[in-house]
């Protein structure tokens, strides 16, 4: 059953794994604080939220003998799923299963994209978690972990996963605008406040930002010197900024649709 899971997400996405780097830089310890790190450092890979540098140091200086206490609690989450039916209740047995794997595999994020993988699969037609902000996070995640990211967001609109949650088109947008796909990243911040996506003040700051920007590319494309490039402050005319602002977007919305990735028109 775990495997035809895993099997089922692969055959949904079929996307390309992004090799994994590491950034020691973004690590919460140095290598004096705890002995052996400077050794087993270049293994592990940061967490977002940090981690125990005590017991990192542990897990990685104790000797393999027999099942381990990783592999034993590994064993209790499996069981856990083999033997519940409740689908809220698998859900929160996953949660808490990737949480703990993040938490204490250092070296590797393929356990954790494996049970991603899993869970994004099997609550994908489940109407009571689609707009779960938890579950969207998690296929968030899983697009971070790919090459391909528009990929995994395009399949999250077709199945509507996620459609009332502000942060999935806040982060749809992001990938669109790093692609340099404006247009794009526009039609994304209109269709998720058409969704009325929650909460409703983060989609709408974030897209008076993006305008911003766009309104500062524009200038600085067309009058293409440095002291006429566009600058918002307390002493700016709100007029001339807006028409600024509508200007770039009348530009960016001109242009030819990139079929990839692309946000459906549905309302």
């Amino acid at each position: 059953e775990d495997q035809s899971l895993c099997l089922c997400a692969r055959f949904c996405f079929n996307l390309p794994i992004r090799n994994s780097t590491t950034a020691m830089e973004n690590a919460d310890v140095t290598a004096t604080a705890v002995p052996g790190w400077e050794a087993a450092k270049e293994n592990v890979l940061p967490v977002k939220k940090g981690r125990s540098a005590k017991g990192l140091s542990e897990r990685l200086a104790r000797p393999v003998m027999g099942p381990s206490l990783e592999e034993e609690q590994e064993k209790a989450f499996e069981d856990l799923l083999r033997n519940t039916t409740v689908p809220l209740e698998r859900f929160e047995i996953y949660s808490k299963y990737l949480k703990w794997t993040r938490e204490t595999f250092p070296s590797t994020t393929e356990k954790s994209m494996l049970i991603l993988e899993r869970c994004t699969c099997e609550f994908k037609d489940n109407e009571e978690t689609k707009n779960e902000p938890k579950y969207v996070m998690m296929w968030i995640d899983y697009a971070d972990m790919v090459r391909t990211p528009g990929d995994v967001f395009s399949f999250m609109q077709t199945n509507k996963i996620g459609e009332r949650v502000a942060l999935f088109w806040v982060a749809w947008a992001y990938v669109a605008e790093k692609a340099l796909n404006y247009k794009l990243t526009d039609q994304i911040f209109q269709k998720g406040i058409r969704r009325n996506a929650e909460p409703k003040d983060l989609l709408s700051q974030r897209y008076k930002q993006f305008m911003r920007r766009m309104a500062r590319l524009y200038l600085n494309n067309t009058v293409g010197t440095e002291g006429a490039s566009y600058t918002e402050s307390a002493n700016s005319n709100a007029a001339v900024d807006n028409a600024i602002i509508q200007t770039a977007m009348e530009a960016i919305r001109a242009q030819p649709s990139v079929q990839s990735g692309s946000a459906s028109n549905s309302t």
